[in-house]
């Protein structure tokens, strides 16, 4: 939350109210990324892996039905 609550104050001061709320949803996540990532390389006691899987956001996957191994065709089973 003090990481939301600092970006928002910077949408407070970067940008006319009516856009805070629209500029906190499309910049937070880069400028939250950008955050980690300085502390990791300041070294910061408050960096940790866990911080940054936060900031990196969550992993996209594409799902198959199967695949080709050595020619031989697999299917999945739902």
């Amino acid at each position: 939350m003090a990481y939301l609550y600092e970006h928002e104050e910077m949408m407070k001061r970067e940008h006319p109210s009516h856009l805070v709320a629209q500029k906190l949803r499309e910049l937070f996540p880069q400028w939250f990324l950008d955050y980690v990532n300085k502390l990791k390389t300041s070294n910061s006691p408050t960096y940790s892996d866990k911080l940054y899987n936060l900031a990196f956001g969550p992993i996209h996957a594409e799902l198959f039905s199967g695949c080709n191994v050595n020619g031989v065709k697999l299917l999945g089973v739902a």
